[in-house]
């Protein structure tokens, strides 16, 4: 992903919240939230009919998956005599590129899987899928940190910097360009239901990385050294894997 795509992408992520926008399918909203106790989750759209045999084998392993998994947010939607979710349903999976003509369908993740066999098969498919999803998040952090503090290597040494040094030779467009892409990492944290407290010391990070940075040749030594999408990855990564330990005792309670 270019830099120029990933600083459009932090505008329309700041327009969509200025303006309030309703989630949709392409947009992140959509597919992640953040639970009542502010645990991070994936959502499962699940359709299905009260008539359909396949659905009704389908009904327990989606209640015994949510049990498991306390990152996993199931939203349940009757489509039989229900025009509405039969719409949601069909323009969903038809913005992801399928044709969504019988249930039980299962969408999460950008992906449609319609039909199910057993827990064995169709199950483990899907559980396998949502965890591998839920997994990715926190990679995507930790590549946009890479990208921005340690994508290139001094030669003969082991000092690394990214372009968010590079961009910084180039006074304030440099400095503002670096700030927007390194606030995705804050509204990610965010979107996972990082604490006030996580998400203040990540800004913090942000904003002393923008001021300092701003500062002719002091600034471009300071964001070699200070890397403030690193820390703010590691701040996250903290923070979810604090959660998903809180969800485990939650999850081993209910069972």
């Amino acid at each position: 992903m270019s830099l120029i795509r990933l600083l459009a992408l932090a505008c329309l992520l700041l327009a969509s919240h200025l303006a309030g926008a309703a989630p949709d399918p392409k947009s992140d909203e959509f597919w992640y939230g953040t639970g009542a106790d502010g645990t991070p989750t994936v959502r499962l759209y699940y359709f299905f009919s009260p008539t359909c045999p396949h659905c009704q084998a389908a009904a327990p392993f989606i209640d015994e998956l949510a049990a498991r998994s306390p990152w996993l947010e199931v939203q349940k939607f009757v489509v039989k005599d229900n025009r509405a979710n039969a719409r949601f349903y069909y323009e969903t999976a038809l913005a992801l590129g399928t044709q969504a003509l019988s249930v039980p369908g299962f969408v999460f993740c950008r992906q449609v899987l319609i039909g199910y066999d057993t827990a064995e098969t169709t199950g483990a498919e899907i559980a396998q899928a949502l965890a591998a999803c839920h997994e990715q998040r926190l990679a995507q952090v930790r590549w946009l940190a890479r990208l921005m503090d340690d994508n290139f290597a001094v030669p003969g040494t082991n000092l690394r910097f990214g372009w968010d040094s590079v961009l910084g030779l180039f006074p304030g467009f440099g400095d503002v360009l670096t700030s927007a892409i390194s606030l995705l990492i804050v509204h990610h944290a965010w979107q996972t239901g990082a604490s006030k407290f996580t998400l203040t010391r990540m800004l913090g990070n942000v904003g002393v990385d923008f001021v300092v940075g701003a500062i002719p040749f002091l600034g471009d030594l300071f964001d070699f050294a200070f890397k403030a999408n690193r820390r703010n990855a590691r701040l996250l990564e903290q923070h979810l894997h604090k959660q998903a330990a809180r969800g485990g005792r939650a999850g081993a309670r209910r069972n």
